[in-house]
């Protein structure tokens, strides 16, 4: 038996406690002041360890923090690494029907260029989408931009198509959708959802005096009440969405996200799964702008728990930072492709 390469400690200063974390398997555990001792020295010495030490070592073996001497942990790594990349049963395609975008976001770093998706070229997706969907299981379908919605009757045709040949190929269509979503009236909602696009992911970034002078529209109107209201009005729409409220955070608006969680209703709170981002330096911002690392996971750990208590959808470990996951650039993947 062996100690594995992937066990890191954290202690908590508020209660003494010490947190094992294996990030190769994901396992967490919690350790008492008084037992931290007995695990660093089977840890340190697990060839020799002692009977005394039996339950803590049966406890560090079924938590894979010990493992058997014949386990090669960078295999391991490798594997997951080749699997995730060559999964020969799922397509990933993200389609960007417009690089323009109706915001003038102070950190984003993208050049909009003006013009939507042609005919033509939507002529050929779906031809290619048709040769494409009956060779897998999984069919990823993701709408990025620019604003996508600026494309909105290209969404709308192309997910159409993609979930026809889906269902008469036998394959499984999951779409999502990345708007700033000034542009979801209730209109637009409904065909969306009934051309089965389903998952959505949202920016706000703050209350509304902070978001408008970060998310504001190219001729510097602001967007929160508008968005505000869109929000909710898709939350309603149909209990089965799924919708990711991202919130970037940076010294501006950091104090804000509690009031801003406690300003969505509580019958639309549970459909709101949060995600906080920091804001790293970008062209727009100074490095006097971000945060330190610490403080930034102060911040998280914090705000995940009061959104947990006010009765968000929360999902810690979205990259894999709980679950074990290896996490990898989409762009090495074999079956992944970008339209624009």
């Amino acid at each position: 038996m062996k100690a594995s390469q992937y066990n890191i400690f954290v202690e908590q200063s508020e209660t003494g406690e010490t947190i094992l974390y294996n990030s190769l398997y994901g396992s967490l555990s919690l350790w008492e002041p008084s037992e931290i001792g007995a695990v660093k020295h089977v840890l340190a010495n697990v060839a020799k360890s002692e009977s005394e030490y039996a339950v803590t070592m049966a406890t560090l073996i079924d938590q894979k923090n010990i493992i058997e001497d014949s386990v090669d942990e960078i295999a391991i790594i490798k594997k997951r690494k080749s699997m995730g990349i060559k999964d020969g049963n799922r397509l990933d395609v993200i389609i960007m029907p417009t690089l323009d975008c109706n915001f003038a976001c102070v950190y984003c770093y993208e050049n909009h260029r003006p013009g939507v998706m042609s005919e033509p070229m939507e002529t050929a997706i779906k031809k290619w989408l048709a040769v494409q969907i009956p060779k897998y299981k999984v069919v990823m379908l993701h709408w990025f931009g620019g604003e996508p919605l600026m494309g909105f009757q290209r969404i709308i045709s192309i997910t159409r198509f993609a979930a026809d040949m889906a269902a008469k190929s036998g394959s499984s269509l999951v779409t999502h959708m990345t708007t700033n979503g000034y542009l979801l009236n209730k209109k637009r909602i409904r065909e969306l959802i009934d051309a089965g696009i389903h998952d959505y992911q949202i920016t706000v970034d703050g209350t509304p005096d902070i978001h408008d002078r970060m998310r504001m529209l190219k001729n510097g109107k602001g967007t929160f009440d508008r968005l505000f209201h869109n929000i909710n009005n898709l939350a309603r729409a149909d209990r089965r969405l799924k919708i990711s409220l991202r919130v970037n955070f940076n010294h501006d608006n950091l104090h804000t996200i509690p009031r801003l969680l406690e300003m969505f209703p509580d019958d639309v709170r549970a459909q709101l799964r949060i995600v906080y981002e920091p804001i790293f330096g970008s062209c727009s911002l100074s490095a006097a702008d971000n945060l330190p690392a610490i403080e930034i996971s102060e911040a998280m750990v914090d705000y995940y728990k009061l959104a947990e208590r006010l009765g968000y959808d929360v999902v810690l470990g979205q990259a894999g930072i709980y679950t074990g996951r290896l996490v990898y650039c989409y762009a090495e993947r074999e079956n992944q492709f970008i339209i624009n």
